[in-house]
């Protein structure tokens, strides 16, 4: 198939993209700094942003597949709307212009804003207001509820993917990150008791893509995914356990004085995308844990060769 993808050049975006190469997809790239992209044989690259209608128009022609990874991160609202969604709704209209097959948008549990439920279902409320980056929540459930709007009215065949924390052989996080280095230092890491959150593998991200793909069950719904759920306490652990030095304090839910965030339970239920589109975790929960102990040690390793 002809799939276009955005921010391919991102950590998500390029391992998806290297997954789809080996199954033999025609790909279009397309990000603001292509870098190594332009190493990639056998695959098209384009230099721009989503804010630029031409570029868009470009990228979007004869397109069957699109899978929208990009995003700014900006946490100044006019950026956010200047490029995020103005971006977004640029590349909805001329999907429908153009009559892609598939349009598919990856969100982020953050718009959920707070937990009120676990596990967190698709129906819960966005409560964005409350999130942990409220601009980054807002700008991202106003692209999912654009891409509703012109699903319903216009036809346009969306899917959309929700997910916390994303790894592989890397995981990324400046929370971890400071974890990580107070292990190294030998102080001590407080955690909230009980809570914690859903983690993703990249495997797991590319094929609930891969399953969604012109699956007219997919269109026009919103899916959680999920490979395994991680207490803080159980990450404080497996850090101290990688570094070697360090010890761990639990803190109780009264407590705890830190992030709000981090004292909430992010669980995901992937039980719609495991009903509608057949997902499920590739591995059992135990190999998980073991690719996660190491995505933990690349951190350690890196943080301490600087």
């Amino acid at each position: 198939m002809r799939i276009g993808i955005t921010g391919a050049a991102g950590f998500v975006g390029s391992y998806l993209t290297s997954r789809l190469i080996e199954k033999g997809h025609q790909l279009r790239l397309l990000d603001t700094s292509v870098g190594t992209l332009k190493e990639l044989r056998g695959v098209e690259v384009i230099e721009g942003g989503i804010e630029d209608q031409a570029v868009v128009r470009s990228f979007v022609k004869e397109i069957e597949i699109i899978i929208h990874l990009a995003w700014s991160f900006s946490e100044d609202p006019v950026r956010s709307l200047e490029v995020d969604v103005k971006g977004t709704l640029n590349l909805i209209k001329e999907s429908v212009e153009q009559k892609v097959k598939h349009f598919i948008l990856a969100s982020t549990a953050v718009v959920y804003g707070k937990p009120v439920h676990v596990p967190l279902i698709e129906d819960d409320p966005c409560l964005v207001e409350e999130a942990r980056k409220p601009i980054y929540a807002l700008s991202k459930f106003v692209c999912e509820k654009l891409g509703l709007i012109f699903f319903k009215e216009q036809g346009l065949p969306i899917s959309i993917f929700r997910f916390w924390w994303v790894f592989r052989r890397e995981i990324g996080g400046r929370h971890l990150r400071e974890m990580v280095k107070k292990a190294l230092e030998g102080r001590e890491l407080e955690v909230p008791s009980k809570a914690g959150g859903s983690f993703l593998h990249l495997d797991d991200l590319v094929k609930g893509f891969e399953f969604s793909f012109l699956n007219q069950k997919s269109f026009g719904q919103v899916f959680n995914l999920s490979s395994l759920f991680l207490t803080w306490e159980e990450i404080a652990n497996i850090i101290v356990e990688e570094v070697g030095s360090g010890k761990v304090k639990i803190v109780s839910q009264e407590d705890w004085k830190g992030s709000s965030f981090l004292a909430d339970v992010w669980n995901l239920s992937s039980q719609k995308a495991e009903s509608l589109l057949g997902f499920r975790p590739e591995l059992r929960e135990s190999d998980y844990r073991v690719l996660f102990k190491e995505a933990i040690r690349s951190v350690v390793d890196k943080l301490r060769s600087v």
